[in-house]
């Protein structure tokens, strides 16, 4: 789209909408959201438009609006002669503005008027409900949103654009192909310049750049549509915009209403597939208008199957599938798979017809398909089973999805998706398997390939919870609803939990209570089901509640029943079937049983709620079993629930139990203390109980104190343990001369420690620990890693040292962080840069920065060793070094009068990002030309950093250029919702 049409856009919504304003009020019964509408397009336009008062002023004229008014009611026939009458008379008023130039916008804003959107408002003519006209108002207010920022990336600078797409084409050798598409552009070969556009576009998708890719193909569209071949750019616009639908990118919306401009017969389908979480019901009823007949695309009849296994709709699935001619030529495992699905999901078929059309099925998919389709089969065959709740069957079928997609190429994230859907059910479903354990830690190391499903589901949930934390409530449930259905097409039951748990926050927050509790019963949330229960209306509570066969959804669906049955009068009981009250404690009371344990842990809650309310012993009898058990982390804090409900319920305070359990020594390695400590430090018994145990000696109560803040208030008693620790620790740490060279990396992680223990102790055993820290720095025949964590320890200790150590301290330090240090032991080489003492260059950087910080906060500290300081760091050879001296500057912290050298162009990435925050800090307001280099650096960090400061400076054209055009999807992601941020936005 072109600007002037984007434009044209925006602001004929605007007009559109003051014209349909009074059917708004009468379908909403309040003017609320048509005020936030134009008031969009109102802010839009005047912040992002060229001519924007032009554009903004023309449609106030009363003279327009009886026109306007009778074509969005349909009184007047659309044709071009109304398009001519209607671009003259707005030209007519577009008084600063050239009259040819004047001419050309109001035929577009005419043509736009007219064509794009009297559709939209005639459905607000007679709205069915209130909720109906606002889902629409939503998918309007949507179009702005997109329209806004094409056109605030379009109105950006010729050579910002360029910069933004030249740090890509270079970087796979195209840069000599976009010039020559320029050259031919304006020689008027047009068709030539789309073609070398289109060749510029492959590479880069085949390169992992597939949005910038997308955006190359849309301008060489452009050029294909002005050359006259309008069937080419069709069909490159529709290959855009069905992989924009698969990645679930809301800019295939935009790219559907192109694509209705030029005429596609496939442009409904793809808005449909695109746009269905703001209401699937209508979008379903489209694709299968559009999915009729024998021209339709095989991706549109996909999308439509993937609605209808979305909404669990069997009869229309069975329906689709029956019809040999209708099901996707190109996708035969696809159909196949919704055909079983279908009866899986029909109550009236049983279990073992679905199995046979099944094995029937599995024989055709091992023998014909690759290893990547046996995964997806297997995977959606595992969720089937899970659902089921068969978790023997449903193990199994993982299992197979994991062999099978470990063979095929970029397969390793489903592999890895797969295995943690298969941990889930069995963890859930009660079951202890400990080699999961091991293989977790393999499947978190599988890489993950940017194009798979379960990769872009991920980035979708990242989106979403963005939107949420912005209060965008109607975006973060859009793309939660959009990566609920890859999760649910690839057969993810970990995808379903995640998202399905973020998705219930959503419709919470956006006072939907009975979808968030049904989200919440299927993910197996029982405390947060049993407390969204209360606020569902007792006439929808049991069809929000979903009784499945998996045995996590059942339990929670009964134990919220349970919690009603007992915090509610009996009166209200029969609302709510009252035979599932019974059907609860029964089941409740068999998961108790000693041949399903784990089962009833999982419904702890759920049976405590259930079972005290009818007085029954087993509650505190499990409670003490729970609590019997060894410290692991999942059953400890299942016993943390646990707890809490008995002490909420007034049943028997085990609050010093929970304590015995956190403080065990039996678990030590697994740091429960450290987890826990966070979240009971607000009591001030538990606190107490902490310091007392530490008091006794309990290393772990110790460790928890160590790491507080050194200011911390201990009793004597706990502190002198700490210093007999810290003795001890200093006698097992002394060097054997005949084992001086030995590396003795498992004694690395207890410097950091001996540190963080020495800041409680006295002064003569501090002045010993920071001896033995500095002899492990200096000895170059300690391993890098031991010198790495005493180097560390050493800069945990700065803020506890004396004034008098502090200024022992200066010189060395000042040599650290300089970068020159030269030891003093004969045998080491004398001279040269700091690496030759070979100290970890993370752990370098670290110390670094705090040496730094700690000589400039040193009010009586020399200012020429402090200027020398900063000049010897910003050029020293180590990079950590060089980055903590532009962070120093950054912050403020060096002379008024030093002039470093420049480092936006320092050869390593985190030198430029800390540069990058200096020189905004120093010029406030720096130059496009110092900016517009950065937009293509290869660094995400320093791209990131740019972002942050183009957000502190209202810099919109820097945030929209990385919004639209950066190729990570974080930075674009990041950078689109801080433009809404922006004051001028």
């Amino acid at each position: 789209m072109d600007p002037a049409t984007t434009k044209a856009a925006d602001v004929a919504l605007g007009v559109a909408s003051r014209a349909a304003e009074p059917l708004w009020r009468k379908a909403t019964g309040e003017n609320d959201v048509v005020k936030r509408l134009i008031g969009q397009v109102k802010r839009t336009a005047e912040a992002n438009l060229n001519e924007s008062y032009e554009f903004w002023d023309w449609h106030k004229d009363s003279a327009l609006e009886p026109m306007l008014r009778r074509l969005v009611e349909g009184r007047v026939a659309v044709d071009d002669g109304l398009i001519d009458q209607l671009a003259k008379a707005i030209a007519a008023r577009m008084t600063r503005t050239r009259a040819e130039r004047a001419l050309v916008v109001a035929t577009e804003l005419a043509r736009t008027v007219v064509h794009e959107y009297p559709d939209a408002l005639a459905d607000l003519k007679d709205p069915s409900s209130t909720a109906s006209a606002t889902r629409k108002l939503d998918r309007l207010e949507a179009m702005v949103v997109e329209n806004a920022a094409a056109a605030g990336i379009a109105s950006t600078s010729r050579r910002l654009q360029d910069a933004m797409l030249r740090g890509p084409i270079e970087a796979i050798g195209g840069a000599d192909r976009l010039d020559r598409a320029d050259q031919l552009e304006a020689s008027g070969d047009l068709l030539k310049a789309a073609e070398v556009r289109f060749d510029l576009a492959d590479d880069l998708a085949t390169a992992g750049m597939p949005e910038l890719a997308e955006d190359v193909v849309q301008s060489g569209a452009d050029l294909a549509v002005r050359a006259g071949e309008r069937k080419l750019a069709i069909a490159k616009l529709e290959t855009v915009a069905w992989d924009r639908v698969e990645r679930g990118s809301r800019l295939a919306i935009s790219a559907a209403h192109a694509l209705q401009q030029l005429g596609s017969a496939a442009a409904s389908s793809i808005e449909a597939a695109s746009n269905w979480p703001d209401d699937l019901p209508w979008n379903l009823e489209r694709l299968r208008i559009a999915t009729n007949g024998d021209q339709s695309d095989d991706r549109a009849r996909l999308a439509l199957l993937e609605l209808c296994l979305l909404s669990d709709d069997h009869e229309t699935l069975a329906e689709l599938t029956a019809d040999t001619s209708w099901n996707p030529r190109t996708a035969e495992l696809a159909s196949a798979l919704a055909k079983v699905d279908a009866l899986e999901l029909d109550p009236a078929v049983d279990d073992a017809q679905v199995d046979a059309a099944w094995l029937k099925l599995s024989t055709w998919i091992d023998t014909r398909l690759d290893d990547s389709a046996q995964g997806l089969a297997w995977a959606r065959r595992g969720y089937s089973l899970g659902h089921r709740g068969d978790i023997e069957g449903c193990v199994a079928a993982y299992e197979r999805a994991i062999a099978a997609w470990l063979k095929a190429p970029d397969g390793f994230g489903a592999a890895a998706d797969a295995f943690f859907s298969l941990a889930n059910v069995q963890s859930r479903a009660g079951q202890f398997v400990p080699e999961l354990f091991e293989r977790s830690k393999v499947a978190r190391a599988l890489p993950d390939h940017k194009d798979e499903p379960v990769t872009v589901a991920r980035q979708l949930r990242w989106q979403a919870a963005s939107c949420q934390l912005d209060g965008d409530i109607a975006d973060a449930r859009w793309y939660a609803l959009m990566a609920w259905r890859i999760y649910r097409s690839v057969g993810s039951l970990e995808g379903e939990r995640l998202v399905g748990r973020q998705l219930a926050e959503v419709y919470a927050a956006g006072n939907e209570p009975a979808p968030a509790l049904q989200l919440s019963a299927i993910v197996g949330d029982r405390k947060v089901a049993a407390t969204r229960c209360t606020d569902v209306r007792q006439d929808q509570l049991v069809r929000a509640l979903p009784f499945s066969r998996a045995p996590w959804i059942r339990a929670v669906s009964y134990s919220v029943l349970a919690t009603l049955g007992a915090s509610t009068p009996r009166e209200l009981l029969d609302v709510w079937e009252p035979h599932l009250i019974a059907d609860a404690s029964t089941d409740l009371v068999n998961l108790m049983s000693p041949t399903d344990a784990r089962a009833a842990r999982d419904a702890l809650p759920g049976v405590f709620l259930a079972l005290t309310d009818q007085g029954r012993p087993e509650a505190l009898s499990l409670l003490d079993a729970e609590i019997a058990e060894p410290t692991h982390f999942t059953y400890t804090e299942r016993a943390v629930q646990a707890l809490q409900h008995a002490t909420d319920l007034g049943l028997i305070d085990r609050r010093s139990a929970l304590i015995d359990l956190l403080l065990d020594e039996r678990g030590a390695e697994l740091n429960l203390d450290l987890h826990w400590f966070g979240k009971l430090a607000a009591s001030e018994e538990w606190r107490v109980r902490f310091v007392d145990s530490a008091a006794d000696g309990s290393t772990r109560a110790l460790s928890v104190l160590s790491l507080g803040p050194s200011d911390a208030e201990l009793p004597e008693s706990v502190t002198a343990h700490l210093g007999a620790r810290v003795d001890h620790w200093l006698e097992s740490l002394r060097p054997d001369p005949d084992v001086r060279g030995v590396q003795r990396y498992d004694m690395a992680p207890a410097y950091e420690q001996l540190a963080a223990m020495a800041r409680f102790v006295d002064v003569k055993r501090r002045e010993r620990v920071e001896e033995v820290l500095w002899n492990v720095v200096d000895d170059p025949r300690r391993s890098e890693i031991e010198r790495s964590s005493a180097l560390n320890g050493l800069g945990n200790m700065l803020s506890a040292i004396s004034s008098t150590r502090r200024t022992a301290w200066r010189p060395r330090i000042q040599a650290y962080a300089a970068g020159n240090y030269v030891p003093t032991d004969a045998d080491l080489p004398v001279g040269g840069p700091f690496s030759r003492v070979r100290i970890q260059t993370d752990a370098l950087g670290l110390f670094g920065a705090a040496a730094i910080r700690f000589l400039t906060r040193e009010s009586d500290g020399p200012k020429d060793a402090l200027r020398e300081l900063v000049e010897a760091a910003l050029v020293a050879t180590n990079t950590n070094v060089r980055r903590a001296g532009w962070r120093a500057m950054a912050q403020g912290l060096s002379t008024a009068d030093l002039e470093p050298a420049n480092g936006l162009v320092d050869g390593d990435a985190a030198v430029r990002k800390s540069a990058l925050a200096w020189y905004v800090a120093k010029y406030h307001r720096p130059g496009l030309d110092r900016l517009v280099p950065l937009l293509s650096d290869p660094s995400p960090a320093v791209r990131l950093q740019l972002a942050f400061e183009a957000q502190r400076l209202n810099a919109f054209d820097v945030l929209m250029a990385l919004a639209w055009r950066d190729p990570d999807a974080y930075i674009r992601i990041w950078a689109s919702q801080r433009l809404r941020c922006l004051p001028s936005s």
